[in-house]
């Protein structure tokens, strides 16, 4: 059981704080340990290579990804988020959080988990967030069943 507290500003400590409400403590998904490869090749520009996302159960709780092949720039570190939307739709959300320029792409692979995750099936929105040199952009929308092998996703 968890209760969120209201404190009246002042520097009086005599008061105690008051409960404002009753709340059952339920965390939505979250990211964790997310990883980077080293650069798989080097090019000067963007080309067409299919990119995918890998979903597998690691457990009940659990979901590890991969997002594979990514073009990033050469100076790419990875930033992924994620949150569950009312209706229900896992959104994640990756992204270059460096601010520095580079003169070339490279490939990367990044792995992570999404902790606090129990479903099988959910609908999914992949998005790539915006930086100083891209737009953000949608790259999948679906509906996603996990079962007992890797679900693959091309984009």
């Amino acid at each position: 059981m968890s209760f969120l507290l209201a404190c009246d500003g002042s520097d009086d400590n005599s008061k105690a704080d008051t409960p404002l409400e009753d709340v059952t403590a339920t965390e939505g998904p979250k990211v964790s340990d997310v990883t980077r490869s080293d650069c798989m090749s080097r090019s000067r520009g963007y080309d067409d290579m299919l990119r995918q996302l890998v979903l597998w159960r690691e457990d009940s709780n659990i979901i590890s990804c991969q997002l594979l092949n990514l073009q990033e720039q050469c100076s790419f570190d990875c930033k992924v988020e994620t949150m569950m939307d009312s209706d229900g739709t896992l959104l994640i959300t990756y992204g270059d959080q460096s601010d520095d320029e580079a003169d070339c792409i490279c490939y990367f692979n990044v792995t992570f988990h999404v902790d606090n995750a129990p479903f099988n099936h959910f609908h999914l929105r992949l998005q790539e967030k915006g930086n100083r040199w891209k737009s953000p952009y949608l790259l999948y929308e679906g509906d996603v069943t996990i079962g007992n092998t890797e679900t693959m996703i091309n984009f």
